[in-house]
């Protein structure tokens, strides 16, 4: 009995080293063909080269310089990238990807139930999103078209918004003026958060719940806000002025 114990300690033990979580730190040099994260996985990248990333489960992934060909972060991966460049990105699942800064040299693809906030960098071609996934661009600047489908969102967080000479105020959906066939199309110009210039096409499929919508700036809100109380207030003191 003892030996049987023993035996299933020792096995445990292989086992739990088997499963521990791998960390990896990727610097100048260093190059991978196809790299794929699992469980808790952990990628650091100050340099060097990846040619395909994939990450899976819960694990996490920071790129703040180097070059990564393909990023698939998928299921309930987190990414975080400070810096660098990426060929193409391809979010899925439930995964949340947060773009500070990078230059990626095509498509920005969201899908499933996956999150991307964008703050800066270079996007080469288009930033798409599709299924249920959302998008929030606050800052950065895209050499494409915008496209969502499915029943996706794209937030456009700035101020100055407009499409075709008409201005969009806070909560402005783009299906609303656009042209509309079996696309509702247009150009989107503005200024976002980061002060980037945004003068970018637009596409939403009409039979489908996808949308574009614009979020001014919290200063903007503020003074929306602060507007309407102004307006509340003046309107109260003249009912109280006795006639």
């Amino acid at each position: 009995m003892k030996k049987i114990i023993i035996t299933i300690l020792a096995v445990f033990v292989v086992w739990a080293s088997l499963v521990q979580a791998a960390i990896y730190n990727i610097g100048p040099g260093d190059d991978f063909g196809n790299l794929i994260l699992v469980d808790s996985d952990s990628l650091f990248m100050t340099g060097g080269e990846i040619q395909f990333l994939t990450a899976y489960d819960g694990s996490l992934v920071s790129l703040h310089d180097g070059s990564i060909g393909w990023l698939f972060p998928h299921d309930d991966s987190i990414t975080t990238i400070n810096g660098g460049s990426v060929g193409e990105l391809m979010a899925s699942g439930n995964s949340i990807v947060t773009v500070n800064d990078v230059s990626i040299g095509d498509d920005l693809w969201a899908q499933g139930d996956s999150a991307i906030k964008i703050t800066g960098g270079f996007i080469g071609d288009f930033l798409s999103s599709f299924d249920g996934s959302t998008i929030e661009l606050s800052g950065g600047s895209i050499g494409g078209g915008l496209s969502a489908s499915g029943s996706s969102i794209i937030y456009l967080y700035g101020s100055g918004f407009s499409v075709a000479g008409q201005t969009l105020k806070y909560g402005d959906s783009l299906r609303d003026y656009g042209t509309v066939g079996s696309y509702i199309t247009g150009t989107i110009t503005g200024i976002l958060q980061d002060d980037s210039v945004l003068n970018n096409t637009f596409s939403i499929p009409t039979a489908t719940n996808a949308d574009i919508i614009v979020v001014p700036e919290p200063g903007t809100i503020l003074m929306l806000g602060l507007g309407g109380f102004l307006i509340r207030r003046n309107s109260c003191l003249q009912r109280r002025r006795p006639g």
